[in-house]
C-alpha cells in the first residue's frame, strides 16, 4: 500500500527545475514569485491495484493584472516541461500516464495556472 507521501515525494523528484520552486497542496504565506508550481492528489484509493491523480498546477503571474492577461507562453513552457517529463514514465513500481489541461485564473494572486492532471498507476502493491 502507498501513501499520499510516498507518490507526492516521487512526483516531486521527476519534477524539472524550469518550472520555478514545486510546493506540496500549498505555496508557504507570503510567496511572491513570478512563477511557481504547486502539486497534490485527490486522494489514495485502496484499491488492489492504486491508481491516484495528481494535480501539477503550474502558475506565471498574469501580463497585464487589471485585464486578467495570462502570460501563456510562460504556461505553456512550464505545462510543457512537465509533461515531457511525466507522460509516459515508467519504472518498475509505476506508470504515469498524461490526461488532460486547462487554465484557471487565480485572480486574488493576478496569476493564472495550468492545471495538468496525470493519472499514476501502481504495478505492483
Amino acid at each position: 500500500m502507498k501513501t499520499q507521501k510516498y507518490v507526492l515525494d516521487a512526483i516531486y523528484a521527476l519534477l524539472p527545475a524550469t518550472i520555478g520552486d514545486v510546493f506540496l497542496y500549498t505555496t508557504r504565506d507570503g510567496y511572491t514569485a513570478d512563477k511557481f508550481t504547486v502539486v497534490n492528489t485527490l486522494g489514495i484509493p485502496v484499491d488492489p491495484i492504486q491508481t491516484v491523480v495528481i494535480n501539477v498546477n503550474c502558475y506565471a503571474k498574469d501580463l497585464n493584472p487589471s485585464k486578467g492577461i495570462p502570460d501563456l507562453s510562460t504556461l505553456d513552457d512550464m505545462a510543457l516541461a512537465v509533461i515531457n517529463e511525466l507522460h509516459d514514465y515508467n519504472n518498475d513500481v509505476f506508470d504515469i500516464e498524461y490526461e488532460m489541461m486547462n487554465v484557471i485564473r487565480e485572480e486574488a494572486l493576478q496569476m493564472h495556472f495550468i492545471n495538468l492532471r496525470f493519472r499514476l498507476i501502481f504495478l505492483n502493491n
